[in-house]
């Protein structure tokens, strides 16, 4: 179970990184952690907001503000946005735009207005969140309900995933169901459900006879019995493990099932001998075709080294959703070895790394950058998962 200190510390954390333009990816406040991002400051609004703290809550509306000014006149979020020298500058990407910041703003911005009512807000939101899921049908490139992230296109911008990612489409399923119900708009309703059936039929094997996406690759793919699958792209799929999107899906009831992902979880922590599972499986190494892909992807310097950062690390946000899509989906024992787990960790930490942005899978210790809002909020939401029953305050806030 997460301390009552190490609950704490996450909820300092947030709050120290909060600024009157919106909330920081760090509180540390250095190189591009100082900015606010789309993805970040959703994560650390919804998770606070389980606990009702009134800085963070403002300063996480300042965040979707500032995020929402800076939309291109075609709908794109920003990746983040900074205030240098008082000018805001946005970013939406570098070597490639970010797919996820869309859709981490409308469930961010809907969310905020569920839990504050701001019917001015809701004005000004309104045509900002219909500009952004227009431009995420948009970015389906064919019209056929999937969107096509680039390599480096979303939270995973250093790893080697792209195509039709899992985690991408559950955002977006998020983002339509949230704003249907914010909005009244039974069409984003029915979009949200025919992604969903679209997800269900092609990330995982099912005995279901309708035609699937890429049948071709559908047929010849050896899915794994107990997860669903990373991705596929028009050359096959991608079966690798993907925490993020497995925990998503549990989230949002995309996957109704858990007691085979439950199963694998237990296997996996058996294999590595803890229970700081890893955001991406199997780990790469030298000589693997996909190394040259990795040690490419990066702008400033390579981070993904054997069981490190995307390559293997722990992410403790992810492991936080993980804890909560499982107490969700009635597996409280297991959302608690999690939580467990990731206390541990949290608690032998030297002080200064204990909001560290990922843990090493084979040595178990912390790595990048320290007092990181992701992390922090991983932290809150692995609490509440196994300190809530009825949960009603997340599902309130999710819409």
């Amino acid at each position: 179970m997460i301390s009552t200190d190490t609950l704490s510390e996450a909820l300092f954390t947030i709050q120290s990184a909060c600024t009157e333009r919106g909330i920081l990816a760090s509180a540390g406040r250095r190189d591009n952690y100082a900015r606010i991002w789309s993805r970040d400051s959703a994560m650390a609004g919804l998770a606070a907001s389980l606990y009702g703290d009134e800085a963070i809550l403002r300063s996480w509306g300042a965040s979707i503000d500032a995020l929402g000014d800076a939309q291109t006149d075609y709908g794109q979020i920003p990746s983040n946005v900074s205030f240098e020298g008082g000018q805001m500058r946005a970013s939406y990407g570098t070597l490639a735009g970010r797919v996820d910041a869309c859709s981490w703003w409308v469930i961010s911005a809907l969310a905020f207005l569920r839990l504050n009512g701001d019917a001015t807000r809701a004005v000004k939101w309104l045509p900002k969140v219909e500009k952004a899921l227009n431009l995420l049908h948009i970015w389906e490139m064919n019209n056929r309900g999937l969107v096509y992230t680039p390599l480096g296109g979303n939270w995973a911008d250093e790893y080697v995933c792209s195509g039709y990612l899992l985690y991408d489409q559950l955002l977006r399923i998020w983002a339509l169901r949230a704003a249907a119900a914010g909005f009244g708009r039974a069409e984003w309703a029915l979009e949200a459900e025919r992604i969903t059936e679209l997800v269900r039929l092609n990330y995982a094997f099912s005995g279901d006879p309708a035609p699937r996406y890429h049948p071709a690759a559908y047929a010849r793919t050896e899915f794994p019995e107990l997860y669903w699958c990373s991705g596929f792209g028009p050359n096959g799929y991608d079966t690798r493990w993907d925490l993020a999107a497995n925990a998503l899906a549990l989230v949002l009831g995309v996957n109704p099932d858990a007691e085979p992902l439950t199963r694998y979880l237990h296997q996996f922590a058996g294999q590595l001998r803890h229970w700081m599972l890893p955001a991406f499986w199997p780990v790469i190494h030298p000589g693997h075709p996909d190394w040259r892909l990795l040690a490419e992807n990066h702008l400033y310097a390579f981070k993904n080294q054997p069981f490190c950062f995307h390559n293997g690390g722990c992410w403790p946000v992810f492991l936080g959703w993980l804890a909560l899509g499982l107490a969700l989906s009635g597996q409280p024992q297991t959302a608690a070895r999690l939580a467990d787990a990731l206390e541990s960790a949290i608690s032998t930490a030297e002080p200064g790394l204990r909001m560290c942005e990922y843990w090493r899978t084979d040595t178990l210790k912390p790595g990048g950058v320290p007092q990181l809002c992701f992390t922090a909020s991983g932290v809150l939401l692995a609490a509440y998962a196994t300190q809530q029953h009825t949960f009603g305050l997340f599902k309130n806030a999710i819409g």
